[in-house]
């Protein structure tokens, strides 16, 4: 029979007590969890024994439970502290020699009940850990069963930090736990020492078990940074891009998209208007390198999916080489997946400038995004070149000649706008929210901000090259390459744009070529 987490009061934390005639003494404070009870106990023994922690938040935990053969199994609540509910229960035994966890994970996290647990919040739990380490065995090891949680240099990083305050051997996985189909496997590839402790599973479990263990959140939330300088920022009067875009976003569909960051002001007290989501990482005046020194720690608080990274402009009109920017760049990318290997950069052209010099070096710069762009990106983590350049007028997009006005912001709006629709369609993890509507219902129509190309160095579409979103379509194919790392006479192109249909009905579409396209 299925026990269900006891009832449990208010968290606490348990750490080591000055009681040296035991062993695995441990202080409690008040209103502290009560042990968790074990689901189906293999034995009575509290000694030398391995110890697997589901949590309930698992999609048919129950099942996974039934194919652990060794040692006793509890069930973590999704209502507490899961790191509390552990401590708690560890009180009742006399060494372990193996703890099990099992739970969604991503990229330097765990999800622990009502908790994520990552490297910030290890500390907190520092003296829990120090209680844990005097309850397990000196060969111990603690198993992490969750997806990508040691698949960047954060992850790992995290994975030695538990296991250093555990005093015990920590395994994690790379990849995605879970069933085959789903591209998982039940391996813990990376580890901090030897792990003597044998998986606590049945080999029935690689087919028995469908789901994967990826991170516990609502498939439909997209966290989106913007990452800039004043331009994504704004002042008194502007918001900047980044509030027609949330408006274009909830009007299209996607109304669970949390825009991140530490920063919720336009660099002064007043924000015109304060009816968007308004967080964001952008500050007046830095550069590139300015912002490289940051990256890590920012991205690691603000766990974004997706980046809009519109940078370079303060070090062009402050002297910087174009080279020195692009090189910044390219290494805050790296930073970026050093956090997620999976993020996604929408990486910008920068707007324009009236000034004489910062006109010319952001002219020069922008013809090399595109290069930077091809060379970043790659399956999994694509680098998408957003020109926001093309189309924007200094004189009458900006209030002072280098920062948007409203229009100008609307302009950058519909670009970032169209590389993320066309993003969050082609990736399944995006999805929209919204009721469908049936063919007696015409849907309202939408409005086309632009078209995402894909450029291929070969004929069949299969050397991609570049991608860039661009408001219309218009190349002449007898002009040469689209791009100088593109041969002129052997390569294909592909724009991706959308059609709302007003009908649920079935629709034909042509296509009519000139000269063989």
């Amino acid at each position: 029979m299925l026990h269900p987490p006891t009832d449990l009061n208010s968290s606490a934390h348990l750490g080591l007590t000055d009681d040296l005639n035991s062993p695995v003494a441990l202080s409690v404070a008040t209103d502290v969890l009560a042990p968790i009870q074990p689901y189906s106990p293999i034995g009575a023994s509290r000694d030398g024994v391995q110890l697997t922690f589901i949590d309930t938040g698992i999609e048919n935990y129950q099942q996974l439970a039934d194919h652990i053969i060794a040692g006793d199994v509890f069930f973590i609540d999704t209502a507490h502290d899961g790191i509390d509910q552990i401590t708690a229960t560890l009180g009742q035994y006399d060494s372990i020699t193996g703890l099990h966890l099992v739970t969604h994970g991503s990229a330097g996290q765990l999800q622990m009940g009502s908790s994520i647990l990552n490297s910030q919040a290890l500390a907190k739990y520092e003296q829990a850990f120090k209680g844990w380490a005097n309850i397990l065995t000196e060969e111990a090891d603690i198993l992490l069963y969750a997806c990508n949680v040691a698949n960047t240099a954060v992850g790992r990083d995290f994975v030695t930090y538990l296991s250093q305050l555990t005093q015990a051997d920590v395994a994690a996985s790379t990849d995605l736990t879970g069933h085959a189909a789903q591209l998982g496997d039940w391996d813990l590839e990376f580890a901090t020492g030897t792990i003597e402790a044998n998986t606590s599973f049945a080999a029935t479990i690689a087919a028995a078990y469908q789901g994967v263990l990826a991170t516990y959140r609502d498939v439909n939330e997209i966290r989106i940074m913007p990452l800039g300088d004043s331009i994504t920022q704004g002042n008194f009067e502007f918001n900047s891009y980044r509030r027609p875009l949330w408006q274009q976003l909830n009007a299209n569909g996607y109304n669970k998209v949390n825009f991140v960051g530490s920063q919720v002001k336009n660099g002064t007290d007043t924000v015109p208007n304060p009816d968007f989501d308004l967080d964001h990482e952008s500050y007046g005046g830095r550069r590139a390198d300015q912002i490289l020194e940051n990256i890590s720690s920012w991205a690691n608080a603000a766990r974004p999916d997706v980046v809009l990274l519109h940078l370079g402009t303060n070090d062009l009109i402050q002297k910087q080489s174009v080279q020195s920017t692009l090189d910044d760049i390219s290494n805050i990318i790296d930073r970026l997946r050093d956090y997620n290997s999976n993020i996604a950069i929408l990486l910008a052209k920068v707007t324009p400038s009236v000034t004489k010099r910062g006109g010319e070096a952001i002219a020069a710069f922008n013809r090399l995004v595109p290069d930077l762009a091809q060379s970043k990106n790659r399956s999994g983590s694509p680098v998408i070149l957003v020109d926001q350049e093309s189309g924007f007028n200094v004189k009458s997009n900006t209030y002072d000649g280098l920062h948007p006005n409203a229009s100008g912001e609307i302009k950058m709006a519909n670009r970032w706008f169209a590389a993320l629709d066309e993003l969050f369609k082609s990736n399944h993890e995006y999805q929209r929210n919204g009721s469908s509507t049936g063919g007696s219902q015409p849907a309202p129509l939408g409005k086309g901000n632009g078209l995402k190309g894909d450029y291929f160095n070969n004929i069949d579409f299969t050397d991609f090259a570049v991608s860039s979103v661009d408001p219309t379509v218009n190349f002449l194919w007898s002009s040469g390459s689209p791009h100088r790392s593109i041969g002129v006479d052997t390569f294909s192109a592909r724009w991706t744009g959308q059609v709302q249909a007003r009908y649920s009905e079935d629709y034909t579409f042509y296509t009519t070529g000139d000269d063989g396209v």
